[in-house]
């Protein structure tokens, strides 16, 4: 005989228990989007609204491997449909309008790197006048000044908010560039005027 033979799970136990976890479910999902509904968010909520009228209408009725079956198989549905409108929320914000990114027009500047905008036609300072004959990007110009300001490649990168590999990438880029293959060198070049 079985340890637990006395113990009988019935139906109608077990069908509550399942409503129990389908209306818990059904607030998180409505909390969890309260303030911006969209319709991918009602999708989770109305497969559980009829997992809970079948659970009120029939579920008392069915026998115990059925109910198990349809309630597990649904709920896996709707936790599914749930976990693929959170990672719909969360990638949204790569692929977000720029007319939603905060105003930084009174942040101030942190470094006075040159822009396009700000190199001459024909350029005065040696530095922009090395940069433009080796054709260097403004990107690449702005990690040159900063390695000549003695930044190191971290720095850089969070100063110019990218990885330091692709702080790497423009330093070797503007090494090709310039013919040259340390950051001693590029910097000499760079920062020497040429006769």
């Amino acid at each position: 005989m079985r340890a637990f033979a006395f113990v009988k799970i019935q139906s109608p136990v077990v069908c509550w228990l399942f409503l129990l976890l389908e209306l818990t479910l059904m607030g998180y999902q409505l909390f969890r989007c309260y303030p911006t509904f969209q319709r991918k968010d009602w999708v989770p909520l109305l497969v559980l609204l009829v997992l809970v009228v079948w659970n009120c209408t029939l579920g008392s009725m069915a026998d115990l491997h059925r109910l198990v079956i349809v309630n597990l198989s649904v709920l896996l549905l709707a936790v599914g449909l749930m976990y693929l409108t959170f990672l719909n929320k969360d990638g949204a914000s790569f692929s977000k309008d720029l007319s939603d990114s905060p105003d930084l027009s009174d942040v101030p500047e942190v470094l006075e790197l040159p822009s396009v905008a700000d190199i001459p036609e024909e350029p005065t300072d040696p530095f922009l006048d090395n940069c433009r004959k080796c054709s260097l990007t403004v990107r690449e110009i702005e990690v040159v000044s900063l390695l000549a300001k003695g930044k190191t490649y971290k720095e850089i990168a969070e100063l110019l908010h990218i990885s330091t590999s692709t702080v790497d990438s423009h330093a070797q880029n503007s090494y090709k560039k310039a013919g040259i293959n340390n950051k001693t060198a590029l910097l000499h070049k760079f920062l020497t005027v040429s006769e």
